[in-house]
């Protein structure tokens, strides 16, 4: 029975997660510059979600960065996703049912869209007045609101189950259903990707990709799509490519891989392997895939050496050629911002419980 309690706690925290050259850029990064803003999930049920402030230049990490500005303000409970519109930032906050938002230039908080009965995962704004977010424990709906003025426009239908990412290119939505990991895997919209007309909000196909699919990252010609594993050895899990236009697979990999990020500066797709809570991987840490080559390989290029450490996100800066890695320690204390250049440390930062986003400032 404990089993299975630590391993629904471990499935709902993770729920809850080639580019031209300017010619007058300069060829060296300023090793000094860079901001960021780190999402700190907090532990269910605690109403201790909050953001922290990175500022490389003199070095060092302000916690509590939202509720500083704010009098105190907290963000919620279960914050899971921190998107930016120019200089607002947007927080899904899962178990309060919320969507917060704020200047991201000096974390005053600006207004806060509630739903009753409401569990916004992930968010994507498509322009001014119209954003989507999923509702994670509502599987037949989106949540559609004006991310200018905060107010709920209208509940979407579609088909799916437990639906986590969201995201478009422009023309369509793309919406990836986990099925709530080893809960639902066996229901018929679980590891699917629904696709909807962004125009008329119909839903126009529906994809199989992989039980557990949480994550999704487009470049200009492919959506790259990572489904998790079911915490069994012999279902690891992977990450699948497939033509933006067409919708047709082109490639796949199976792996215990997560928090997948894509460097158009090096046309690569980052990832963290791992599985928190068995030790059933052996390459821990960061890799990459390189995507001109046509026969994928994972290349590790930061090694995890402490077993009783879990990286949560990843972000890659390109700007700056850095890694930065969300390390959620136990999952239970304070976790760290780890801050890699190539596989060397740079900078260390403690921040607040289970950082599950960072998101670059400048």
């Amino acid at each position: 029975m404990k089993t299975k309690i630590y391993i629904l706690l471990v499935t709902l925290s993770l729920l809850f997660t080639a580019c031209v050259k300017e010619p007058d850029k300069p060829d060296t990064p300023d090793l000094k510059s860079g901001q960021y803003l780190v999402l700190c999930e907090g532990l269910m049920g605690h109403n201790n979600s909050s953001i922290s402030l990175i500022d490389i230049e003199s070095n060092q990490i302000q916690n509590l960065y939202f509720e500083t500005a704010n009098g105190g303000l907290k963000i919620g409970d279960t914050a899971n996703d921190l998107v930016f519109k120019n200089d607002t930032a947007f927080v899904t906050v899962t178990l309060s049912g919320s969507i917060e938002s704020f200047r991201n230039t000096d974390g005053k908080w600006l207004n806060r869209l509630y739903i009753e009965g409401s569990s916004p995962n992930k968010t994507v704004i498509i322009n001014d007045t119209v954003a989507y977010a999923t509702d994670m424990l509502n599987d037949s709906t989106l949540i559609k609101y004006n991310p200018k003025n905060m107010e709920y426009i209208s509940s979407v239908p579609f088909k799916g189950k437990n639906p986590v990412d969201i995201t478009t290119d422009g023309k369509r939505l793309f919406v990836a259903n986990s099925g709530f990991g080893i809960y639902y895997y066996n229901h018929k919209y679980a590891g699917k990707l629904s696709v909807l007309d962004l125009e008329t909000e119909e839903q126009i196909d529906m994809i199989d990709i992989g039980t557990n699919l949480i994550e999704i990252k487009m470049t200009d010609e492919h959506i790259y799509l990572c489904y998790y594993n079911l915490y069994e050895e012999d279902a690891p899990g992977g990450i699948v490519e497939l033509d933006l236009e067409t919708l047709k697979e082109t490639n796949r990999i199976e792996g215990f891989f997560r928090y997948i990020n894509y460097s158009p500066k090096n046309n690569r797709l980052y990832f963290v392997e791992d599985i928190p809570g068995m030790d059933i991987v052996k390459n821990r840490g960061v890799s990459f895939i390189d995507l001109n080559k046509s026969q994928w390989e994972v290349t590790q290029v930061i090694k995890n050496n402490k077993a009783n450490e879990f990286w949560y996100a990843l972000t890659v800066d390109d700007e700056t050629n850095r890694l930065l890695v969300g390390n959620a320690m136990n999952f239970s204390v304070s976790g760290k911002v780890m801050i890699f250049r190539a596989d060397t440390l740079e900078y260390e930062y403690q921040c607040g419980v289970n950082p599950s986003a960072i998101r670059i400032l400048r």
